[in-house]
């Protein structure tokens, strides 16, 4: 895969040496998750990160459920995230993935709660979170549960990138974001297959 597929923004040159790409392979095969901070070169988090709060973000809650700002954004955006983020971990998953991206934002309230009907499927499901976050603290909420036979606890890191793949009897949320967080919000591009 050529680095500089996306003449905008790039991955960190690292994620590409083949030792690296190795690591990362046998790592989320034996664990199912693995997580890659400053996965893009600082610039292009920079840049990414301007573009990205110009989005309009409306609130979607449903109690029960969840509740998150989610970004409107024009197909041009989505392509380019597309290219950069499902090449890069298709070809760590050693098969062609297609994601369904969303760009959300977290604040103060927000959250998402396990709903076990969800995940009786057998069906196997990757997903990934990308986050953008300024100085985020595991007190504040908002961290990414994992629960299944490794239990996983990820707090939100700018620049950094979860892969997870789901199988019964796992399942993710976002623990709720309290009041310790005031103002922060962070931002992610989720995808989900």
């Amino acid at each position: 895969m050529n680095k500089k597929e996306n003449n905008s923004i790039k991955i960190n040159s690292s994620y590409f040496e083949r030792e690296n790409i190795k690591l990362i392979k046998e790592n989320f095969i034996k664990n199912r998750v693995i997580k890659l901070d400053d996965f893009l070169d600082k610039k292009s988090y920079g840049i990414l990160s301007g573009n990205l709060k110009n989005l309009t973000f409306i609130a979607v809650k449903k109690p029960d459920k969840y509740s998150f700002a989610l970004a409107t954004t024009s197909s041009g955006l989505m392509k380019e995230l597309d290219l950069l983020f499902c090449r890069y971990l298709s070809s760590i998953m050693e098969k062609e993935v297609k994601f369904n991206l969303q760009i959300k934002r977290f604040s103060h309230t927000n959250y998402i709660i396990i709903h076990d009907e969800e995940f009786k499927s057998k069906k196997t499901v990757y997903e990934f979170v990308f986050y953008l976050a300024g100085k985020w603290d595991f007190d504040m909420g908002g961290n990414k549960v994992l629960r299944g036979k490794k239990n996983y606890v990820i707090t939100p890191l700018g620049n950094s990138l979860v892969l997870t793949k789901l199988e019964n009897g796992t399942n993710s949320f976002s623990q709720y974001i309290n009041y310790k967080a005031g103002k922060n919000s962070f931002m992610v591009i989720e995808g989900t297959n």
